[in-house]
């Protein structure tokens, strides 16, 4: 059975690129949540949001870390629309490692609009100064 278009994680939802991962971590922005630690660099609001995901061999084995990617993905395929207008990616910490997929999905939202919020006043008071 075919996944409907809803179901699917686009390739154009992924930043793949090493020279997108670059561009993100030059130009964009570092923020803390509890759960994860982002790089946010903003886009046009309507366009597609794109995610990257970055875990050190420290995190655990290959089998740990993929399970921990997947999970991510599926919380922000389901999620696509509160993270448009971003390329994000996304650092999780070790307390993820304990999380269930809902729990993933909830912290990942939480996080996101701590950092999101804190990027929006980081850019406010450079403008005011």
């Amino acid at each position: 059975m075919e996944p409907g278009p809803d179901e699917k994680f686009p390739v154009i939802c992924r930043l793949k690129r090493r020279n997108d991962f670059k561009r993100v971590y030059e130009k964009g922005v570092f923020t803390r949540g509890r759960a994860f630690y982002f790089h946010l660099l903003p886009r046009a609001k309507e366009s597609l949001p794109r995610i990257g995901i970055s875990l050190s061999s420290k995190w655990g084995g290959a089998i740990v870390r993929n399970r921990m990617k997947r999970l991510i993905r599926e919380a922000f395929r389901r999620d696509k629309e509160f993270f448009a207008g971003y390329d994000i990616i996304v650092h999780p910490t070790r307390r993820c490692k304990k999380f269930s997929a809902i729990e993933i999905q909830q912290a990942l939202r939480d996080d996101f609009s701590l950092a999101t919020n804190a990027f929006l006043q980081q850019r406010d008071d450079h403008v005011s100064i």
